[in-house]
């Protein structure tokens, strides 16, 4: 099965993928076997645009591997996600909570398909019940945090949430960026600019690179701004986060 898998990934890398998609599919068991049929299942989906194929992988492998079915059913939600397919994801995660209630993973992600939906409140009520589950967990509060902070006006509530979310992971880039934003909507921008580059000196991610962006406009240097965005652009030219602060600050900027 290892090898199977090794050679599933060295024929992915190569691009050869009917190839791929045949050896990730003998992937029955082992360590590698949920990760393998994923893999197969969203090749056939977006290389082979045979999406019918990929969900009849997944439910062919559930069959014959009952100990990784709902496995399967979170990968099918996942498939639907990336398709934009979200009332099918949406009852599949729903299927998915209701098996692994104790699972933050999926309930997180539940609550992240939810947001991707629109449905704001629902997202958060799902964020809010995370927190509750799990109190100490600095995944959940960061993501109740940042939602509270990017998607309404509860900023100091936010803020507490990402401060307990950070002092359980002071160190993680993405909770840093958490927390220069809701400094910013705070209107704390020295603050906000100072965790902000720290967290994209951690992670120079094109989400936080916008957030500094936002921050640098805000304090009206704007060169400045201009510059980060040009730099971040080449990193990450399909960013829609970048586009986004390009055409709301830099309309004309080619």
């Amino acid at each position: 099965m290892d090898a199977l898998y090794y050679l599933a990934r060295i024929a992915d890398y190569r691009e050869e993928f009917s190839r791929a998609i045949l050896l990730y599919s003998e992937v029955r068991y082992g360590s590698n076997a949920v990760a393998s049929q994923r893999r197969a299942s969203a090749l056939l989906a977006f290389q082979e645009d045979d999406v019918d194929g990929a969900v009849e992988l997944l439910d062919e492998f559930a069959e014959s591997s009952p100990s990784h079915a709902i496995d399967m059913i979170l990968a099918k939600a996942q498939l639907f996600a990336s398709l934009e397919q979200f009332e099918r994801s949406l009852e599949l995660y729903d299927r998915a909570v209701a098996f692994r209630p104790d699972d933050e993973g999926t309930a997180l992600s539940h609550a992240e398909l939810l947001l991707r939906m629109g449905r704001v409140d629902d997202a958060l009520d799902a964020y809010s019940v995370a927190v509750k589950r799990w109190p100490k967990s600095a995944l959940s509060l960061n993501a109740y945090g940042y939602t509270l902070a990017d998607r309404t006006d509860r900023f100091a509530e936010a803020e507490k949430l990402i401060r307990k979310a950070i002092k359980l992971d002071p160190d993680n880039p993405a909770i840093i960026d958490s927390l220069g934003w809701v400094l910013y909507k705070l209107g704390r921008l020295d603050e906000a600019l100072t965790e902000l580059q720290r967290a994209y000196d951690g992670f120079d991610d094109h989400e936080v690179a916008a957030h500094l962006v936002e921050v640098l406009v805000a304090m009206d240097r704007r060169a400045e701004a201009q510059e980060f965005l040009d730099a971040a652009l080449v990193k990450s030219p399909e960013s829609p986060l970048l586009d986004d602060v390009r055409t709301r600050f830099f309309p004309d900027s080619p």
